[in-house]
This record gives C-alpha cells, structure tokens and sequence, in this order.
C-alpha cells in the first residue's frame, strides 16, 4: 500500500500557534557548518594576504638592494671623478709654476741721459730673496762703467749705490744666475736709477730655466714705460 510521508513535524505546548521553525540542534548543527565554512574563507584570505605582504617585502628588499648597489656605482663614481679633478687642477697647477734659475734686465738710456744704471735685482721667495750676493753677468757688447756687478744683488737699494755700464746708449742686459732652478719664485723686483724719477727705455725683464729658452714677464714696448721711483718695478712671477 501506499505509506504517507510526514516531514517537519512541530510540536507546540500553549494556546498560541506560531510558524514552523528548525529543532535547536539542527540550528547547531546549520550554524557549526556556518562558522567551519567562514574560518576556511577567512584562512583564504589570510593566506593571500600573507602571500601578498611576502611579495611586497621581496620587492621593497629587492629595490633595497638595487638603490644600495646603485649608491655604491654612484659613490664609487664620485670618487673617481673628485680623483681625476684632483689631478686635472694638480697638473693645471703644475703646468701654471714657473721655474726660474736665470733673470735678465734689459735697458737703453734712459729720458736724463744715455747711460745704463743698475741699483738692485732681487727675486723674492716669501721674504727671502733668492738673488742675493748670486752671480751676476753684463752683456758681451758692454762693460761695467762703474762699481761692480755684486752691487746688484747685495740688498741695498740706495739708489747712489748703483753699477753703470759702458758704452752709454746701448741696448745692454745684466743677467743673474740663482745657482738652481726654483718653482717658488713669488715675484722679482727691479731698481734702476731713481733719484730723478727718469724713465728708462727698452725696459724688459726675462726668465728662464735653462738659460736658453727665456719667457718674458715685462717689456714696456708693450706695457708702457714708466717713471723709476724707490718702490722699484715688481713683476710678478708665481704670485700673479
């Protein structure tokens, strides 16, 4: 025969009905599944946000150590290249020195009279002079007039104590030797006769090394002449 099938049977005590509603251990039952099934998602999501913290830490570590390598190539970079500037002003610096071991001083006459006279030469190194009591020579075509060639170079620059040369109105050089070749030479100053404030003519001062190839620190057919005073003429050298 057939066997009828009841289902979701409530049994109520009172005088009030009320909707059919689930047995509380199936309700437990529902809701221990709920909250299995949320805390699996919620592992999910755990997981991947783990995951993703993970990343991001490699990739912040790794960009770490890519701006670290970088700042290492940069300052390893400077470095060099504060080197190379270093070098580049030394050898700037270098090239710039000029090394002196002879000076010459030439004159013509001057606007009182025709003859050549020398008070004092020095080359000044600091305060020391360099020239002092050195060996001192006239050009071939002149001869000393009066005094000797060590006036020149012994300090004193009273301009009555002073060497003359002959033949008067030639062009004529006096030419110092410093005995060595000396890269700190600041400047050379030159007295001629002063007294009278006369001008001289021709005037040009020169260096050199070696005694045959000479550089020319001043010539008054390109600067001008000037008027001797007891300051002398100072011509800088390495002090410029």
């Amino acid at each position: 025969g057939v066997f009828p099938t009841v289902k979701n049977v409530k049994i109520e005590k009172g005088n009030k009905s009320t909707d059919w509603t689930p047995a509380p251990e199936d309700v437990s039952a529902e809701t221990a599944k709920a909250v299995f099934e949320a805390k699996a998602e919620i592992k999910l999501t755990t997981d991947g946000i783990s995951q993703n913290v993970s990343s991001l830490t490699n990739t912040v570590t790794s960009q770490g150590t890519r701006l670290s390598t970088a700042e290492s190539s940069i300052s390893s970079q400077a470095e060099q290249i504060e080197s190379k500037v270093s070098l580049n002003d030394l050898n700037s610096y270098a090239s710039k020195v000029k090394k002196v071991r002879y000076i010459r001083d030439w004159i013509k006459g001057s606007s009182a009279n025709t003859g050549n006279h020398w008070v004092e030469i020095k080359a000044m190194s600091g305060t020391t002079n360099r020239a002092l009591n050195k060996d001192v020579t006239l050009s071939p075509n002149s001869t000393v007039g009066n005094n000797s060639l060590a006036i020149i170079v012994n300090n004193d620059i009273n301009s009555n104590n002073y060497m003359g040369s002959s033949p008067s109105g030639a062009l004529a050089w006096v030419q110092i030797d410093l005995g060595a070749v000396y890269e700190d030479i600041d400047f050379i100053q030159v007295w001629h006769y002063y007294n009278d404030g006369r001008t001289y003519h021709n005037t040009k001062v020169e260096i050199s090394e070696d005694g045959i190839t000479w550089t020319t620190l001043f010539d008054s057919s390109i600067t001008g002449e000037y008027k001797e005073t007891a300051n002398g003429l100072v011509v800088q050298v390495n002090n410029s």
